[in-house]
């Protein structure tokens, strides 16, 4: 009893700074949003969300439904970087990153998709959707955290979002044109803080989950996508040609498993809406593989570091350099199965490198010596050996399988 009224007491006194705070939310002295309770809501934001994700149903009710409100009214402050606006989305960005408590998280995931929402229905000018663009910068940035946790609840409030724009028109169609490259850059990005081990986690089911949408979204509006945009588009990435291209040489072919895979679909799927000149970008560039990510890899020396490494940091070498040969015979496995290259490509002289490296260790394979690691480094070297070795067998089936 004491808790339920101590929080129908900080309810009422919330809704009394509310209505006393101004007749609107922008309706302050200055041009920076900021009004004499801008230090309270700095404390006060966080514990409502709290409260909002009680485990008790009276308290969570009653402070879910006012966040909702919060959300809705502060979001009308279109002055850029107001300061109770930014209050408010600090506290969600907070609880969006919470790695401990589920219900937080997905509760402010629902959040940020609301501010969104009511951002884009009180948005005045499409160029100018502060809002909108504070709150993908607050996602983008957790989605580039080291910590999974992060990870996850910024991919599931993208998803939430992006999920959103879909069912809006107008000037959400508008916004999703001049974010959408970056949201997918930045998604592909985010698979790069994952390890190289087959083990799967929340935050890259997620992380691969949005990936997916913003391929599918990305491909229903490639017409739009493919002409550049005045004002320039935010992001590294002006048109869907651009995006595609790097996908390619950076993507397709990475050591870390999961970016590749995701890059793989990504290209497949957005490949034939763009005019992209694949024999010609490889005379120019090379192959994904050939590039610097691989250098000192193709010089390894074999014998020396990669058969039988006698101390951790050879092991690790060895483990880095199994990672990157089997990224290059999985991405030449699948560019003959989904035919964007021609099987005789690998047998020019300037793309030999590796596979003359993997040919030497293959030779030598039934030397393997003992190596004297500890037992985790010795499971992590192995484990990287049996991959490597499956996608030298699968680009040999392949291979055969297309030659005959």
């Amino acid at each position: 009893a004491t808790k339920v009224a101590a929080c129908e007491a900080l309810h009422a006194m919330t809704l009394l700074m509310v209505g006393r705070n101004a007749r609107r939310p922008d309706s302050t002295d200055d041009k920076s949003g900021i009004t004499p309770f801008h230090l309270v809501y700095r404390s006060l934001f966080p514990v409502i969300l709290d409260l909002a994700a009680d485990f008790e149903p009276v308290t969570s009710t009653l402070f879910r439904k006012l966040a909702f409100q919060l959300t809705r009214w502060f979001t009308k402050n279109q002055v850029r970087e107001a300061a109770e606006t930014m209050a408010l989305l600090d506290a969600i960005t907070l609880g969006v990153a919470d790695a401990r408590f589920g219900v937080k998280r997905d509760l402010c995931a629902a959040l940020a998709a609301e501010a969104l929402k009511w951002s884009i229905k009180q948005m005045t000018d499409v160029q100018n959707a502060v809002n909108v663009k504070s709150i993908l910068r607050r996602l983008y940035s957790l989605m580039s955290h080291p910590d999974s946790n992060r990870r996850l609840g910024a991919s599931s409030a993208a998803l939430r979002c992006l999920e959103l724009f879909e069912t809006q028109d107008g000037s959400a169609t508008e916004i999703l044109k001049n974010h959408i490259l970056e949201m997918l850059e930045v998604t592909l990005r985010s698979f790069r803080l994952a390890s190289f081990t087959q083990s799967k986690d929340a935050a890259e089911d997620a992380t691969a989950r949005l990936s997916r949408l913003v391929v599918r979204v990305c491909k229903r509006h490639a017409r739009l996508l493919m002409q550049p945009s005045k004002p320039a588009r935010s992001g590294s990435f002006q048109t869907l040609r651009d995006i595609v291209v790097w996908i390619f040489d950076d993507g397709v072919a990475r050591p870390e498993r999961r970016l590749r895979l995701e890059s793989q679909y990504a290209f497949c799927v957005l490949y034939p809406t763009c005019e992209f000149d694949i024999p010609g970008h490889i005379d120019d560039k090379g192959l994904p593989f050939t590039s610097d990510l691989f250098d000192e890899v193709k010089n390894v020396n074999v014998s020396n570091t990669i058969i039988g490494p006698s101390d951790p940091a050879k092991c690790d070498a060895a483990i880095s350099w199994l990672n990157a040969a089997r990224s290059a015979f999985h991405f030449a496995r699948w560019s003959l199965e989904v035919n964007i290259l021609p099987s005789e490509i690998y047998s020019q002289p300037r793309h030999l490198g590796i596979f003359q490296n993997a040919s030497e260790y293959l030779l030598q394979f039934e030397e393997d010596a003992a190596i004297n690691v500890g037992p985790s480094a010795l499971r992590k070297w192995r484990r990287s050996k049996v991959d490597f070795l499956l996608q030298v067998l699968l680009f040999v089936h392949t291979s055969i399988t297309k030659l005959r």
